[in-house]
């Protein structure tokens, strides 16, 4: 069982020695660590017509992990969030994210995904500086057009426009993400991996 062997591991790990000033967060295994370096990344496995961000079966079997198994996302508030987009749920600090729902990742979360196990660690000030760049080279945009029901009608549709709608809508951003970067635990390099869009 890894459980108490991870549970050494991140009472021991403050993160700050493998973070640099362009990594957002890592995703650290017992084997490999995984250097966020863009607002996003996908996490699965990769196959001989599909590739993701983070490959899981560097880590270790990954026989059960779906190809496009989760998507890691940092958004405008600051806060980083995995979109469970597998056949089968990921826990994170023991809570299941069922397929198609979506979960909060904190600093020093335990993040399993099919019984391989992993710390998230967030590197704040990086983050703070990556939105603000971010910020700062993006126009002003405006509000996504509201999203009219089937069935809603005409007048509605116009209230709800005129109150500014709502929405998620994108975050603008018009900064080149870099490629996630991953190192293994001797430090070997292994290089950056490109997701295919």
């Amino acid at each position: 069982n890894q459980l108490p062997k991870f549970q050494e591991m991140l009472e021991g790990s403050t993160g700050q020695m493998e973070m640099d000033q362009l990594t957002l967060a890592v995703l650290r295994g017992v084997n490999v660590r995984y250097l966020m370096r863009s607002l996003s990344m996908t996490i699965g496995r990769n196959a001989a017509n599909h590739t993701v961000d983070v490959d899981l079966s560097l880590e270790g079997p990954a026989f059960k992990v779906s190809r496009r198994h989760a998507t890691v996302q940092l958004q405008d508030d600051a806060h980083f969030y995995l979109t469970c987009e597998g056949k089968r749920a990921i826990y994170v600090n023991g809570q299941p994210i069922l397929p198609h729902e979506r979960a909060r990742l904190h600093h020093n979360c335990i993040v399993e995904v099919c019984s391989l196990s992993f710390i998230f660690l967030i590197n704040v000030p990086v983050v703070h500086d990556t939105l603000a760049k971010t910020k700062e080279s993006s126009p002003p945009t405006q509000p996504p057009p509201p999203v009219v029901a089937a069935g809603e009608s005409d007048a509605a549709a116009a209230a709800a426009a005129a109150g500014g709608g709502g929405g998620s809508g994108s975050t603008g951003s018009n900064v080149k993400p870099s490629a996630p970067y991953i190192k293994q635990e001797d430090g070997e390099d292994v290089g950056s991996v490109t997701a295919a869009q």
